[in-house]
Protein backbone atom coordinates (compact mmCIF):
# COMPACT_ATOMS: atom_id res chain seq x y z
CA UNK A 1 0.00 0.00 0.00
CA UNK A 2 1.64 3.49 -1.16
CA UNK A 3 1.40 5.98 1.79
CA UNK A 4 -0.48 8.98 0.83
CA UNK A 5 0.80 12.38 -0.42
CA UNK A 6 1.47 15.09 2.07
CA UNK A 7 0.30 18.29 1.96
CA UNK A 8 0.45 21.76 3.88
CA UNK A 9 -2.24 23.60 4.69
CA UNK A 10 -1.96 27.18 6.09
CA UNK A 11 -4.82 28.34 7.87
CA UNK A 12 -6.28 31.67 6.87
CA UNK A 13 -6.14 33.48 10.44
CA UNK A 14 -7.06 37.06 11.36
CA UNK A 15 -3.47 38.97 11.64
CA UNK A 16 -1.61 39.71 13.87
CA UNK A 17 -1.31 43.63 15.26
CA UNK A 18 0.37 45.80 13.80
CA UNK A 19 4.25 46.70 14.23
CA UNK A 20 6.03 49.35 15.30
CA UNK A 21 3.04 51.96 16.80
CA UNK A 22 4.83 55.02 17.83
CA UNK A 23 3.48 58.38 18.37
CA UNK A 24 4.91 62.18 17.65
CA UNK A 25 2.87 65.14 19.11
CA UNK A 26 2.90 68.79 18.59
CA UNK A 27 0.67 71.18 19.54
CA UNK A 28 -2.85 70.18 19.71
CA UNK A 29 -1.96 66.99 17.38
CA UNK A 30 -1.06 63.35 17.98
CA UNK A 31 0.78 61.78 14.84
CA UNK A 32 0.27 57.85 14.53
CA UNK A 33 2.40 55.73 12.55
CA UNK A 34 2.90 51.63 12.28
CA UNK A 35 3.81 48.62 10.36
CA UNK A 36 2.06 46.07 8.29
CA UNK A 37 1.84 42.41 10.33
CA UNK A 38 2.20 39.42 8.54
CA UNK A 39 -0.65 38.28 6.46
CA UNK A 40 -1.45 34.25 6.85
CA UNK A 41 -4.87 35.11 6.37
CA UNK A 42 -4.72 37.32 3.26
CA UNK A 43 -4.07 41.38 2.63
CA UNK A 44 -4.58 43.59 4.86
CA UNK A 45 -7.80 45.45 4.29
CA UNK A 46 -7.88 48.14 7.03
CA UNK A 47 -6.61 49.35 10.32
CA UNK A 48 -9.00 50.00 13.10
CA UNK A 49 -7.54 52.84 15.42
CA UNK A 50 -8.97 53.61 19.35
CA UNK A 51 -8.27 56.02 21.68
CA UNK A 52 -9.04 56.82 25.42
CA UNK A 53 -7.81 59.10 28.15
CA UNK A 54 -7.35 55.95 30.76
CA UNK A 55 -5.04 53.14 30.07
CA UNK A 56 -7.92 50.07 28.97
CA UNK A 57 -10.92 52.19 28.36
CA UNK A 58 -10.85 53.25 24.18
CA UNK A 59 -13.13 54.03 21.83
CA UNK A 60 -13.08 53.77 17.72
CA UNK A 61 -12.07 57.03 16.18
CA UNK A 62 -11.09 56.05 12.97
CA UNK A 63 -11.10 53.00 10.52
CA UNK A 64 -8.65 53.35 7.43
CA UNK A 65 -7.89 51.30 4.56
CA UNK A 66 -4.95 48.79 4.47
CA UNK A 67 -2.70 51.02 2.45
CA UNK A 68 -2.75 53.78 4.86
CA UNK A 69 -0.10 53.39 7.91
CA UNK A 70 -0.35 56.51 9.36
CA UNK A 71 -2.74 58.89 11.04
CA UNK A 72 -2.94 62.56 12.39
CA UNK A 73 -5.05 62.82 15.45
CA UNK A 74 -5.69 66.60 15.52
CA UNK A 75 -8.01 69.24 17.90
CA UNK A 76 -6.07 67.30 20.78
CA UNK A 77 -5.94 69.33 24.33
CA UNK A 78 -2.32 70.59 25.09
CA UNK A 79 -1.24 68.71 28.22
CA UNK A 80 -3.94 65.77 28.04
CA UNK A 81 -2.49 62.44 27.93
CA UNK A 82 -4.04 60.29 25.52
CA UNK A 83 -3.71 56.34 25.02
CA UNK A 84 -4.12 54.97 21.64
CA UNK A 85 -3.98 50.90 20.45
CA UNK A 86 -4.71 49.88 16.70
CA UNK A 87 -5.61 46.26 15.20
CA UNK A 88 -4.93 44.91 11.70
CA UNK A 89 -8.12 43.42 9.27
CA UNK A 90 -8.32 40.87 7.00
CA UNK A 91 -11.26 39.22 5.06
CA UNK A 92 -11.11 36.69 8.09
CA UNK A 93 -11.20 39.15 10.86
CA UNK A 94 -9.62 41.32 13.53
CA UNK A 95 -6.55 41.16 14.91
CA UNK A 96 -5.58 41.36 18.61
CA UNK A 97 -4.89 45.10 20.00
CA UNK A 98 -1.08 46.45 19.87
CA UNK A 99 0.71 47.30 22.83
CA UNK A 100 -0.83 50.59 24.01
CA UNK A 101 1.63 54.06 23.65
CA UNK A 102 0.79 57.59 25.72
CA UNK A 103 0.83 60.62 23.92
CA UNK A 104 0.91 64.23 25.63
CA UNK A 105 0.35 66.84 22.91
CA UNK A 106 2.46 70.05 23.92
Amino acid sequence: MQAPASSTTVANTAPSAPLNFSAATSSNTVSLSWSAPATTGGTITGYKIYRGTAPGKYNLIKTTNGSTLSYVDGNKVNGTTYYYVISALNAIGESPLSAAIRAIPQ
